[in-house]
């Protein structure tokens, strides 16, 4: 590997994130090491790192600290997972990614490894060196402020080599759950597993996990032999976040709202000051005011989230949400359930996706046939006009009015569901499958046709409130979502007939 340049190394890795092969064991004893080298490599933190973990919101909390801070005059970078397009977007510093700053950082990080542990160098996986490659940027430019969104989990995760001075936990779901545990609150501890002797700050999104968040902390600082030290003198500190806003609100309002928040929090002067007195903080107290004056409209959307796009007479939306909760959250900021096209990862079930899609009232499902993404169950079959009125439906066996399998986002799928006007939907969704073998102009037309037909105006119509007033054609929506590996197929199928809506 001593001759290769970046693009050829990560090219070797083994990539959990690709194969969907993940080995906390050994992700376990190699962070051990790699901590080793953090404390050789980096003795002296020179920025305010700040850990985000949680099942789903990660990224786009990261995306909105990182823009108030830097609308704010205050330099940040920010290190998330997964990228769009190339991986150099994982890695921005002032919301830019260079390729060449990351060239440099690459050969004096492999330099230092090949000095101390070359067997350690040549056994990091490609997160991994993604992860270390970020924190030797940052702190090679003295970056003030250094936001690390995890991959996985947060115990074992490298992102935690940052040694974080304030861990964000977002909201808890039930996601990987053979890797991080059968509750929420097992999940919550394994996020929260980040935390090492540098936290000051816990933040949380949701108020439920309060209490265990300090038991967990304190419990934490009685097992640590160095808990008596002046280092640990003062414990971290829990501050819980509490959501409001309408029943309809954008998700991405709501985790815009508590990054703000969270920015608001850390220009208390009695905060920003203890933050100060750690050693690696920029000045954060006159970032209050400046703070309570941006709104959301004045943010651009993170990468991958609510892309909004009009063509072809209708509207097309892509969200990288991977996971049932995910899919939830998005399909209740839809007052009129959309035309939904599905293409998830391989370690995931389309049942779960299909049990949250049908509770919402979504009446029309395509899964798309690709390599990388999961298998779509026998049952469903191909997409075809002329006998649509007569396509098989793929129910999910069990599933009842009322009922939602622990496996999609919970059993009943948000507190006051029926108050914010989403009811179970008792018809079955009609599901097919979009083959592998169209090409986008073809899958473009498979969509358009069934958007324009009798079949997906009669089943929109089904599951509207009575009150509703019927859409035009011109208000369809198709939302792609389910992985971010679908995003590139989703901009080939819209082509050059598109605009920002």
């Amino acid at each position: 590997m001593s001759g290769m340049n970046l693009d050829q190394d990560l090219e070797t890795r083994i990539n959990p994130e690709k194969n969907r092969q993940f080995a906390p064991e050994e992700f376990g004893r190699r962070l051990i090491q790699l901590k080793e080298f953090a404390i050789h490599h980096w003795p002296r933190k020179n920025g305010l790192r700040i850990s985000v973990v949680g099942t789903n919101g990660k990224g786009s909390v990261s995306h909105y600290l990182s823009s108030l801070l830097l609308s704010s005059g205050i330099q940040t970078g920010v290190y998330s997972s997964p990228h769009l397009e190339h991986y150099s977007e994982r890695i921005q510093i002032e919301g830019k990614s260079g390729q060449t700053d990351l060239n440099h950082a690459y050969l004096a990080l492999r330099s230092s490894f090949m000095d101390w542990d070359a067997d350690l160098w040549h056994s990091l996986s490609y997160f991994e060196l993604l992860t270390l490659l970020a924190i030797e940027l940052f702190q090679a430019s003295s970056i003030p402020v250094q936001i690390y969104e995890a991959g996985l989990g947060g115990r074992l995760d490298a992102s935690g080599l940052c040694d974080p001075d304030i861990v964000i936990v977002t909201r808890i779901a039930l996601d990987h759950t053979k890797l991080l545990g059968n509750t929420r609150e097992a999940i919550f501890q394994e996020k929260l597993g980040i935390a090492g002797k540098s936290a000051r700050y816990i933040f949380l999104m949701e108020e439920r996990y309060e209490n265990l968040a300090r038991n967990l902390l304190e419990r934490a600082g009685h097992e640590d032999p160095s808990a008596n030290s002046k280092e640990k003198a003062v414990p971290a500190q829990v501050h819980c976040f509490e959501a409001g806003g309408s029943a309809r609100q954008n998700y991405l309002q709501e985790n815009f709202a508590f990054a703000k928040w969270i920015l608001t929090q850390l220009a208390d002067p009695l905060m920003s000051s203890q933050i100060q007195d750690a050693g690696s903080s920029p000045s954060l107290r006159l970032l209050k005011e400046k703070i309570q004056s941006f709104r959301f409209s004045d943010v651009p959307a993170p990468p991958g989230r609510m892309l909004d796009y009009r063509g072809y007479g209708i509207r097309w939306m892509y969200d990288s949400g991977h996971n049932p909760a995910s899919l939830f959250t998005v399909l209740k900021s839809f007052s009129t359930p959309p035309l939904l096209v599905l293409g998830i990862l391989p370690d995931r079930y389309y049942a779960h996706f299909l049990r949250v899609a049908r509770w919402l009232g979504v009446s029309v499902i395509f899964c798309i046939e690709r390599p990388g993404l999961a298998d779509i169950p026998e049952e469903v079959r191909y997409y075809s006009l002329e006998d649509s009125r007569e396509a098989e439906t793929y129910g999910t066996p069990g599933l009842a009015t009322g009922e939602l399998s622990e496996s999609t986002a919970s059993k009943n799928p948000v507190p006051g569901t029926e108050a914010d006007g989403h009811f179970p939907s008792r018809v079955k969704p009609s599901v097919y499958r979009l083959s592998a073998s169209l090409s986008a102009s073809q899958l473009r037309k498979t969509l358009l046709d069934c958007a324009h037909s009798k079949q997906y105006g009669h089943s929109r119509n089904a599951s509207k409130d009575k009150k509703q007033s019927v859409q035009t054609e011109e208000e369809v929506t198709i939302l792609f979502t389910g992985s971010y590996r679908i995003y590139d197929l989703f901009l080939e199928i819209l082509g050059g007939d598109i605009v920002h809506a």
